[in-house]
């Protein structure tokens, strides 16, 4: 796998309501990368969250670009690390037109009230299960919000920025690399 580009938004209304949008480019390397690089996935919680969405695009070696079908994204019960089936719910859809060398462009966002009636809790991992070339993660929240961050086993540190009634704070990792203890692939994500 080649990660070109991994972004995160996270946006806090006013409301409390938390707007989370991923964002992927990145290059298969592989004829068999692992389910989680050959579809557009999000994990919600329907008593809490609005649906996700999902979008795609594949550019095969050839220049052929193909964008997902809306039709083709379902729902599955999510599974705890214990195999329990929890209330959440695994949004996700195949990539069409895959193949080795294909450039594949996925975004997914997902909007929800907050757990806790007094704020947000966000946690966002700096680094991946494969190497990237750039990664980004990006905050806003309202200026009138109490806001605490704290970056843990790294010395990067966020930018903050104030305009409009709102903060701002980025973090550019640069190019990353998976932790050593962690197997190489993508994030476990279980397709029937």
């Amino acid at each position: 796998m080649a990660i070109e580009l991994s972004e995160v938004r996270i946006f806090i209304a006013d409301d409390g309501t938390v707007t989370r949008t991923r964002h992927e480019v990145y290059r298969l390397l592989s004829s068999d990368p692992g389910s989680a690089w050959t579809h557009a996935y999000a994990f919600w919680s329907p008593g809490r969250d609005a649906e996700p969405e999902l979008s795609a695009t594949v550019v095969s070696p050839d220049g052929t670009t193909v964008r997902l079908d809306p039709k083709t994204v379902s729902d599955q019960a999510d599974r705890d690390d214990d195999g329990l089936i929890t209330d959440n719910k695994l949004r996700l859809a195949p990539l069409p037109n895959l193949s080795v060398g294909a450039v594949v462009d996925r975004t997914a966002v997902t909007r929800g009230k907050s757990l806790f009636d007094l704020g947000a809790s966000v946690v966002e991992a700096l680094s991946n299960r494969a190497p990237e070339k750039k990664r980004v993660v990006e905050i806003d929240v309202p200026a009138s919000a109490p806001l605490h961050t704290e970056i843990l086993n790294s010395a990067l540190t966020f930018v903050r920025t104030e305009r409009d009634g709102r903060v701002h704070l980025r973090i550019d990792c640069g190019a990353t690399t998976p932790p050593h203890d962690e197997e190489p692939g993508g994030p476990s994500v279980e397709v029937p």
